[in-house]
């Protein structure tokens, strides 16, 4: 029976075909919400630390309930469309790496059009800041911090990692980093929901691109899209792993495309039964870990 569930399930993600909307998002996290584990007494959560002035710099914080030593980061940054969403979209995350041996952190952040590039990115150094002086408290390790992003959270995220000018002296203060189904990496190809963040004159667009900035990368990078995102969101994401190629084929930098999930079903299979991404994300990050340890 739960097989023929899933086959259901699957069945109709891929009829709802590879556009992006709001009856599409809500429809799959409807669809996801009963298979994701529920909450457990083997993971604590601390909600609403702030890590910045404004009212949206605050952020969730997931922890191996009686964890023995300091764990590995993750940071994982929502999507929205550069004008919606919170770090409560996300649960499911923030706990599937929490019961794996990492202590998570979900930030929000500014959202446009009040606030516009480069926001995110400035925004992703305040949560790094904090990390960086505050996750011991929670049995995290500041010396071992991923960052990653979905959607509009991956676009902030990549400007974070490629433009130098966020970092502080001593540099990014990652470890590794992952963007899913990030938009905007290229923006030689805006158009509505990146407008709002990115603005109109396409003068200043390619002092905004990830594309022209390639030679910056540091760490370890995994890029991942859905097999049913949007033809724009698969085309930027093909794009950048295209283009890092030819800075000279780092062995270092992964892709994959999921099959036969969407937008959002890919992160909200995080933590159920089928989860096909999170499993692949902590086997990256613990070959990081391991490579550091190593001095590779």
């Amino acid at each position: 029976m739960e097989g023929r569930t899933w086959s259901i399930l699957s069945a109709e993600i891929r009829a709802m075909g590879d556009g992006l909307n709001p009856d599409l998002i809500q429809k799959t996290r409807d669809m996801y919400g009963p298979f994701q584990a529920p909450a457990t007494d083997d993971v604590a959560v601390v909600r609403d630390e702030r890590y910045g002035p404004h009212q949206r710099h605050h952020l969730d914080v997931y922890r191996p309930a009686g964890a023995a030593g300091a764990c590995p980061v993750l940071i994982f940054v929502h999507g929205g469309g550069f004008v919606g969403g919170d770090q409560g979209m996300n649960e499911n995350i923030g706990r599937f790496f929490a019961k794996n041996g990492m202590v998570a952190v979900l930030p929000t952040y500014r959202l446009a059009p009040d606030h516009v590039w480069p926001s995110g990115a400035e925004d992703m150094a305040l949560v790094l800041d904090w990390v960086r002086n505050h996750i011991r408290r929670f049995g995290g390790r500041p010396e071992q911090v991923f960052l990653s992003g979905h959607s509009a959270g991956a676009a902030h995220v990549a400007t974070y990692l490629f433009f130098n000018q966020f970092h502080p002296a001593d540099g990014d203060g990652l470890t590794g980093a992952v963007l899913i189904s990030g938009t905007a990496y290229d923006t030689s190809y805006l158009g509505p929901i990146e407008w709002a963040y990115y603005g109109r004159d396409e003068s200043r667009y390619p002092d905004r691109s990830v594309m022209n900035r390639l030679e910056s990368r540091r760490v370890p990078l995994y890029i991942v899209y859905a097999e049913l995102d949007p033809p724009k969101l698969r085309r930027q994401s093909a794009g950048l792993f295209a283009g890092l190629c030819r800075e000279g084929c780092p062995s270092d930098v992964f892709i994959r495309t999921l099959a036969d999930h969407n937008h959002l079903s890919e992160i909200c299979q995080i933590d159920t039964a089928r989860d096909s991404l999170g499993p692949d994300l902590l086997a990256f990050f613990r070959s990081i870990a391991e490579r550091s340890r190593q001095g590779a």
